[in-house]
């Protein structure tokens, strides 16, 4: 575990990354119950194969909260060399499809099967591109990103989200399971978008 303060970063390479991560090696971080500030994760080392390290950094941020990075690599794993990070470009977020004006103005795709959404963007000449999210155990909201898809990963999955991807292109955020409550809102979608 490093900590790494803001404006620093680890210099590379410190060793070589596993690019064949055991699935369920570690859970997205979540709120600790009961606490003001604060959250946790799970880290299954019984999944760790022989001369793997896990290496986790954290960095607090001015505005408050902390970015985290968790990284498998294999031994030996060389100290934190602190150096410069590089300027951050401010990311925009994809804009939701479904908004009036976008590609799919009008049309709700949260909790539909892919089957049920596909149809839609066919009829409207759209393209489809599929984000398989990555849930957290108990769905606490949020989700991590998943590989994404050229193709439909099956009918039955469900999607929880559209965002623009392009031209004449959506992203559908999908799970291969139904779950209590919408992962990209933490709840209902209607009590965050307005549409």
């Amino acid at each position: 575990m490093d900590y790494v303060p803001e404006g620093k970063r680890c210099k590379e390479p410190r060793a070589e990354h596993v690019k064949d991560i055991p699935r369920g090696i570690y859970s997205l971080p979540e709120d600790i119950p009961g606490e003001r500030h604060g959250w946790q994760m799970r880290i299954d080392t019984r999944r760790f194969r022989p001369g793997e390290t896990f290496v986790w950094t954290i960095t607090p941020n001015a505005g408050g909260g902390s970015s985290t990075s968790t990284i498998l690599m294999k031994d030996p794993v060389g100290p934190c060399e602190l150096v410069p990070a590089p300027k951050q470009t401010e990311e925009k977020a994809a804009p939701l499809a479904t908004l009036k004006g976008h590609l799919l103005d009008g049309y709700r795709v949260d909790e539909k099967t892919v089957g049920e959404v596909l149809p839609e963007i066919r009829r409207r000449r759209l393209k489809a591109t599929f984000l398989v999210m990555q849930i957290a155990p108990g769905n606490p909201g949020g989700f991590g990103e998943g590989p994404e898809l050229k193709t439909s990963p099956g009918d039955d999955w469900v999607v929880w989200e559209a965002e623009e991807a392009g031209k004449r292109t959506v992203r559908l955020l999908v799970t291969d399971k139904r779950y209590d409550r919408n992962p990209v809102y933490g709840g209902p979608r209607d009590a965050v978008v307005k549409d």
